[in-house]
C-alpha cells in the first residue's frame, strides 16, 4: 500500500483500500517455491545449465540435498496467509511454530508464541516466514541480532543463514 500512497493520492479524493486475505494461495506457493529451490540447490543447477556445465551428481540426481520433511517452519504472523502456509507445511511433514500478537491455538501450528518469545522461534526454525503488515512496529522486527539467532545450514557448498539462498 505504501507505494500507492503518493502525495498526489493523499491530497486527492481517491480512496485506497487493501485486499486483505485474497493472496494466501499465491503467497504460500511463493514461500514453498523458495524453500524447495533452496533445499534442491536450484540456483546452483540453473547457473550450471546456463554455463553448460553438466556435473555428475551422486546419488542420482543430486548430492547432499536437504529434505523439508521433519524440518521446522517458523511463521511470524498467523493471519490468512500465515495459516495457509502452516497448513501446507504440515502436508510436507514439517513442524510449525508461529508468532502471534495474542497467542492462541491455531490449526496446523504446533506451538504459538507471543511477541516476547520471538527469539524462541528464531532459534527453532529451519525456515522463517514473515507474514505481517508493514507498520512502525514490524518494520524493524527482523534485524542483524535476530538473524544471528537463526540456525546455520549448509547450502550451495558453504555454510549460510537460511535467508541467503
Amino acid at each position: 500500500m505504501d507505494s500507492l500512497l503518493t502525495d498526489d493520492v493523499r491530497n486527492s479524493n481517491v480512496i485506497v483500500t487493501s485486499s486483505r486475505g485474497i493472496h494466501a494461495i499465491q503467497a504460500l506457493e511463493h514461500v514453498f517455491s523458495m524453500i524447495l529451490a533452496c533445499t534442491r540447490k536450484l540456483n546452483e543447477i540453473f547457473e550450471e545449465k546456463k554455463m553448460r556445465v553438466w556435473k555428475t551428481r551422486h546419488p542420482f540426481p543430486f548430492e547432499s540435498l536437504e529434505e523439508v520433511n521433519g524440518k521446522t517452519t517458523g511463521i511470524i504472523g498467523l493471519s490468512s496467509i500465515g495459516r495457509e502456509i502452516a497448513r501446507k507445511a504440515k502436508c510436507f511433514g514439517m513442524r510449525v511454530v508461529g508468532l502471534k500478537r495474542n497467542p492462541e491455538e491455531v490449526e496446523f501450528v504446533d506451538e504459538v508464541y507471543g511477541l516476547e518469545e520471538l527469539d524462541i522461534i528464531l532459534k527453532e526454525s529451519d525456515f522463517l516466514v514473515v507474514c505481517v503488515p508493514k507498520t512502525s512496529a514490524t518494520t524493524a522486527l527482523i534485524g542483524e541480532r535476530e538473524m544471528r539467532l537463526m540456525k546455520k545450514i549448509r547450502l550451495f557448498g558453504k555454510h549460510c543463514k537460511r535467508w541467503h539462498c
